[in-house]
C-alpha cells in the first residue's frame, strides 16, 4: 500500500501516488527534491484529499470486491419516415421482438423521424416528453414488451424525444434495483447548428458498477473510437414503402446501409462482443430496422467485501496520518529544583527530540483554564522552537527568586506552610507544552520547595509578643525608619566591598552567603545579629539588640 499524499504543510496531488507502488512522499516532490522547511503536518489540508484518496484506492482494488457477471443488451434502431404506427404494429413487433428479448436484460429502442420533419414540427423544437405520433410508437412498443413476456417483466427507465428522434430504454425488473438514475441529454445539430431536426439523444445508465451509454443519432453519424460488427445483411435504405424494391422514384437513390449499431468499450477490462447483427424485414418505412445483441461482463460489487476493503484502506490512511502528527520525546515530565535560596539561580535542562516524520513547532503555553501561569521565579529558554525530524532541543529551566517576588513568598511563609516548616515555601508549577497540530504535554514540578532569604525563624508577630511580654520597649516609628535607613546604607556598603573582591560582581548572592553561616539558605535572627556586629561594625550603643529585633 503506498504511504500517502500527506507530507508537511503540502498535500501531494491525489494522482501522484500510483496504486501498488511504494512511493515515498519526498519522491513525489517536484524534481525529486525535498524541502524540509515545508515538511509540516496540516490536518485541514489532509482532509481535503481524504475522500478522493480513498476513492482512487478503492478503484485500484476493485478486483478485490467485485465479480464480473454477463449482461446482454438488445439495441434496436429504426427510421420510420414520419409515419404513424400501422394498425397491426403490435402484432408485428411481437413477432420480431419475442425471439430478440428472450435472453436480454436491457432493451434499447431508437426511432428516427418519429414525426414528420415539416415546418410545423421543426418550429415546435420539441425537446422533452413525447408528443404527436411518438406517443403512439412508445405505447405500441411498451404493449408489445408486456405481451411477449409476463406482465411487468421490463421497466422503462428512459423516454426522451428531440423532434423526430426518440430513445426508449427498458431493463428487466430484477435488474432495476441495481440501476442508478439515468442521465439523459439531447443535442440539436440541424438548422443553424441548433435545431433538433438533426442531432442526437443520449442516455447514460449505471448498472451495478458499470456504465452503459445509449445514443440515438440522426444523420452525420461519427464513429471515432467506435466498433461495429461485420455487415452481413442487405442494404437498409432506400426501399419503396411496402415492398422489397429499392427506390424507383426519379431520384433512384442507390441502396445503402444507413441504419447501423455501433459501440465503444468504456469500462476497463469489460470487452464487448456482438453475437447477432441483423436486419428485420418490416416494410412500414423506406428504411429497414436493424438490431444488435451486445454482451459484456458488468462489475458487480460484493457489499461485505467492499466494506472490508474500504476499512483496510481507511485504516492505512489513518495510520499514515497518525505518523504525520508531530511527536516529541521528552527526557523528563517532572522537574525539581530542590532547595532555592534568594538570588541564587538553579537550573535544570529538559531535552526535547522530534520523534516524528514531520516538522515540529512547540511552545510553552498557559493552561487553558488560566489557573496556572508560568511563575515569575521560573524562566524557560527557548520557550518555543521549530525542530526538523530527529533534531534535538535543550530547554533550560531556571529558577531564581528575587525582589519583588521574594516579598510575596515571605508573606506566604508566615502562613500554614511556614508554621509546619519555618522559613519554607512550597513552590509548584505546571507547564503546558503544546505541539502545533499535535497533542499537549504537561510537565510538572510538584515537589519543588524553596527557602527564601530573610525569612525569620519566628514570625514577626510572635517576636513582637515576646518583646512586649518581656517589657522591652520598641523604638517609635521615626526611630525605626532611621534605623532601617542605616541598615540599608551599611548593607549596600558591604555589597560594594564584597563586589570588589569578586571582580566587580555585585550579586546579592555573595552578600547572602556572608550572612548565612550554616548554609541553610535562610538567615536566622542570630546570624543577622552576628553580621551587624562583625560585618557592619556596629556596637550595641549604635544598634541595640532591641532595635535589631525591631528591624526584624
Amino acid at each position: 500500500m503506498p504511504e500517502a499524499e500527506c507530507i508537511g504543510a503540502r498535500l501531494l496531488d491525489a494522482d501522484a501516488i500510483q496504486p501498488g507502488k511504494d512511493t515515498r512522499p519526498e519522491e513525489t516532490e517536484s524534481g525529486g527534491a525535498f524541502n524540509a522547511a515545508e515538511r509540516e503536518y496540516d490536518p485541514s489540508l489532509f482532509g481535503e484529499i481524504r475522500d478522493s484518496w480513498v476513492r482512487r484506492h478503492m478503484v485500484a482494488r476493485e478486483a478485490d470486491y467485485t465479480v464480473r457477471k454477463p449482461l446482454s443488451v438488445r439495441v434496436f434502431t429504426w427510421n420510420v419516415a414520419g409515419k404513424k404506427p400501422p394498425s397491426d404494429l403490435e402484432r408485428t413487433i411481437q413477432v420480431h421482438l419475442k425471439p430478440l428479448i428472450s435472453d436480454c436484460s436491457v432493451f434499447a429502442f431508437g426511432l428516427q423521424e418519429a414525426v414528420k420533419l415539416n415546418a410545423e414540427n421543426v418550429g415546435k423544437g420539441n425537446d422533452g416528453p413525447l408528443e404527436g405520433s411518438a406517443i403512439l410508437w412508445e405505447s405500441a412498443l411498451s404493449l408489445a414488451l408486456r405481451s411477449v413476456t409476463y406482465d411487468g417483466a421490463f421497466r422503462q427507465l428512459v423516454c426522451r424525444q428531440m423532434m423526430g428522434i426518440v430513445l426508449l430504454v427498458y431493463v428487466r425488473e430484477e435488474l432495476a434495483s441495481a440501476c442508478g438514475t439515468p442521465r439523459v441529454c439531447a443535442v440539436g445539430t440541424g438548422l443553424l447548428g441548433l435545431v433538433g431536426n438533426k442531432g442526437a439523444v443520449a442516455a447514460s445508465l449505471r448498472i451495478h458498477s458499470s456504465n452503459l451509454g445509449q445514443a440515438q443519432r440522426d444523420e452525420k453519424a461519427f464513429n471515432d473510437g467506435f466498433e461495429e460488427a461485420p455487415l452481413t445483411f442487405a442494404p437498409t435504405y432506400k426501399y419503396d414503402v411496402g415492398t422489397d424494391s429499392f427506390d424507383s422514384s426519379e431520384k433512384r437513390r442507390p441502396p445503402a446501409w444507413c441504419d447501423r449499431v455501433l459501440w465503444r468499450e468504456g469500462d476497463q477490462g469489460a470487452r464487448v462482443s456482438c453475437s447477432e447483427y441483423v436486419r428485420h424485414d418490416e416494410r412500414t418505412s423506406d428504411h429497414r430496422p436493424v438490431s444488435a445483441r451486445l454482451a459484456w461482463h458488468v462489475a458487480v460489487q460484493d457489499v461485505s467485501a467492499r466494506e472490508r476493503v474500504r476499512s483496510e484502506i481507511t485504516r492505512s490512511l489513518d495510520a499514515w496520518e497518525n505518523s504525520c502528527v508531530p511527536t516529541v520525546a521528552l527526557d523528563m515530565t517532572e522537574f525539581e529544583f530542590g532547595k532555592l535560596a534568594y538570588g541564587i539561580p538553579t537550573r535544570r535542562t529538559m531535552t526535547l527530540t522530534n520523534a516524528g516524520q514531520t516538522a515540529l513547532k512547540f511552545s510553552f503555553e498557559p493552561l487553558p483554564d488560566h489557573s496556572h501561569h508560568r511563575p515569575e521565579w521560573l524562566d524557560l529558554h527557548p520557550a518555543s522552537n521549530l525542530l526538523m525530524p530527529g533534531e534535538v532541543c535543550h530547554v533550560q529551566l531556571t529558577a531564581l527568586v528575587e525582589t519583588p517576588y521574594a516579598a510575596e513568598l515571605n508573606r506566604e511563609a508566615t502562613g500554614a506552610v511556614a508554621a509546619e516548616s519555618p522559613g519554607a515555601v512550597a513552590l509548584e508549577s505546571i507547564l503546558l507544552l503544546r505541539l502545533q497540530n499535535g497533542r499537549d504535554y504537561y510537565v510538572t514540578g510538584p515537589t519543588t520547595v524553596g527557602y527564601m532569604a530573610a525569612i525569620p525563624s519566628k514570625p514577626t508577630a510572635v517576636i513582637r509578643a515576646e518583646l512586649e511580654a518581656a517589657n522591652v520597649a520598641l523604638p517609635d516609628d521615626e526611630r525605626l525608619a532611621a534605623l532601617a535607613q542605616i541598615f540599608i546604607d551599611r548593607l549596600e556598603a558591604l555589597r560594594t566591598a564584597i563586589g570588589e573582591k569578586n571582580q566587580g560582581d555585585l550579586s546579592w548572592h555573595h552578600v547572602f552567603s556572608t550572612f548565612d553561616k550554616d548554609g541553610s539558605g535562610i538567615i536566622t535572627l542570630d546570624e543577622l545579629t552576628s553580621a551587624v556586629r562583625s560585618k557592619f561594625k556596629m556596637k550595641p550603643s549604635e544598634l541595640s539588640e532591641t532595635e535589631i529585633n525591631a528591624l526584624w
